[in-house]
C-alpha cells in the first residue's frame, strides 16, 4: 500500500469516529435505495471519507504522492479493519 502509515492511521481514526454502525446503516440504505448502482462498497468507502471531513486533508497531503487508486486501496483496508466490508 502506497499510503504511509501515519496517514493511514489518521484516515482510519477519522472514519472510525463516524461510527461503524452508522456506516453499516448507510451501506444497507444504499443497497435498498439504489438498484443497479454498481460498486456500492466503493461508494460507501468514499462517502465515509467525505463524511469524515477528509477531502481537504486528502487534497493537501495524499495527492502529493498518491492517486485515487492508492487512496481506495487504503480505504478498502480501513473498512476491513473496522469490520465494514
Amino acid at each position: 500500500m502506497k499510503i504511509i502509515d501515519e496517514h493511514y492511521q489518521y484516515m482510519r481514526e477519522s472514519i472510525q469516529r463516524l461510527g461503524i454502525e452508522k456506516i453499516k446503516h448507510h451501506k444497507a440504505d444504499l443497497l435498498f435505495r439504489v438498484n443497479g448502482y454498481g460498486d456500492i462498497d466503493k461508494r460507501v468507502r468514499w462517502d465515509a471519507l467525505h463524511a469524515a471531513g477528509l477531502t481537504p486533508w486528502v487534497c493537501k497531503h495524499l495527492y502529493e504522492y498518491a492517486n485515487d487508486s492508492h487512496i481506495d486501496t487504503a480505504l478498502r483496508h480501513i473498512m476491513a479493519d473496522l469490520g465494514i466490508d
